[in-house]
C-alpha cells in the first residue's frame, strides 16, 4: 500500500494538472483555430479524466486511514 501522504498529495496535484491543462486550451481557442463547441467539449472531457483520477487515489488514501485508525494511529500534528 502506497504512503497515505504521497496518496494525499498525488490526488491534489490531478487537480492541478487538471486546471493547467485547461486553461492551456484557452491558447488556440484565442487564436481562432479551435471552435467554439470544442472548448467545452474539451473540459468536460478534462474534469471527468482528472476528477477520476483524484477520486481514485483519495479513495486509496481514505481507505489505508481507515484501516490505520482501528489500529490505534493518529495523525501527526505538524
Amino acid at each position: 500500500m502506497m504512503k497515505p501522504r504521497f496518496t494525499r498529495s498525488l490526488a491534489k496535484a490531478f487537480i492541478y494538472i487538471g486546471c493547467f491543462f485547461g486553461s492551456i486550451l484557452f491558447i488556440p481557442y484565442f487564436m481562432g483555430k479551435l471552435p467554439a463547441i470544442a472548448l467545452p467539449i474539451a473540459w468536460g472531457s478534462l474534469a471527468v479524466f482528472f476528477g477520476f483520477l483524484w477520486w481514485w487515489y483519495y479513495r486509496k488514501y481514505l481507505i489505508w486511514e481507515k484501516w490505520a485508525l482501528e489500529r490505534g494511529w493518529q495523525e501527526s500534528k505538524d
